[in-house]
């Protein structure tokens, strides 16, 4: 991240041929690397116990997180037209934390600590969770801030599109999870 900051930040235009799409590209890149990271340790056998205490620790700090920074984003910077900006920006700082904590994590676990149960486990599950949410909220609230831009969908359609939105997002992420785990096995050689 600071990196990229300072790459495209110096004099002399170094970053100016990377495109939009270049950018989109790699920041999608970097999610599902992290995703993955935590996916691949993820264990249905030791999640299931805790299932609602790994929702619970990813979805409420999640939205406690984005509306506390909303509402402190709003009352520093008045120069905001609407409540939406500032909401957004909550949510985009909040989505960040997940790159932070699964390095953090992942290095208890690599050193044999909280690797079949514990609060590791609890963890990795709820920044994965945490990292969908987050992207989620991301762009249901810019629908907010740019309403021309989501086809005209009067509230009360946004809200109820929300729920279609997540279990359908989930069954497309299990479907592709299985056929990228079939397709894995058949070329992997043991």
């Amino acid at each position: 991240l600071v990196a990229g900051m300072i790459w495209g930040n110096l004099p002399g235009g170094l970053a100016n041929g990377i495109t939009d799409n270049t950018r989109k590209f790699l920041r999608n890149i970097a999610v599902a690397v992290i995703l993955s990271r935590a996916g691949l340790t993820f264990k249905w056998k030791l999640t299931k116990p805790v299932l609602v205490n790994v929702v619970m620790q990813s979805i409420i700090p999640q939205f406690v997180e984005v509306v506390t920074h909303a509402a402190i984003a709003w009352y520093l910077f008045p120069v905001y037209p609407t409540f939406a900006f500032a909401l957004y920006q909550g949510a985009a700082i909040a989505a960040s934390s997940t790159a932070v904590v699964i390095p953090g994590v992942s290095a208890l676990q690599e050193r044999g600590f909280s690797v079949t149960r514990g609060p590791c486990i609890v963890m990795l599950c709820s920044i994965a969770i945490d990292a969908v949410f987050a992207v989620w909220f991301s762009a249901f609230v810019i629908e907010f801030v740019f309403p021309n831009e989501a086809g005209g969908l009067s509230l009360g359609w946004k809200l109820a599109a929300a729920p279609i939105q997540i279990i359908g997002g989930a069954a497309i992420g299990l479907c592709l999870g299985f056929v990228l785990f079939w397709l894995f096995n058949q070329f992997y050689v043991r």
